[in-house]
């Protein structure tokens, strides 16, 4: 049975950073078992006046897709 999994993350996921490698390997982990994976991520997102506010724009995205 394939499973959703969303990921909302305000650090970007890549080889580049510590909690960015984590992802990475998260994400590779989930899907090579055959889930399915969505992240929202600050690149989706785009430009914020806060970052208080990254909450309330991730949860807009994932509402409009």
């Amino acid at each position: 049975m394939k499973i959703k999994f969303l990921h909302i993350s305000e650090c970007p996921t890549g080889l580049n950073s510590g909690m960015g490698r984590i992802q990475y390997n998260w994400n590779r982990e989930i899907e090579s078992r055959g889930n399915l994976l969505q992240s929202i991520e600050p690149a989706q997102i785009g430009p914020l006046k806060h970052p208080l506010f990254f909450a309330i724009k991730a949860k807009k995205y994932f509402n409009n897709t």
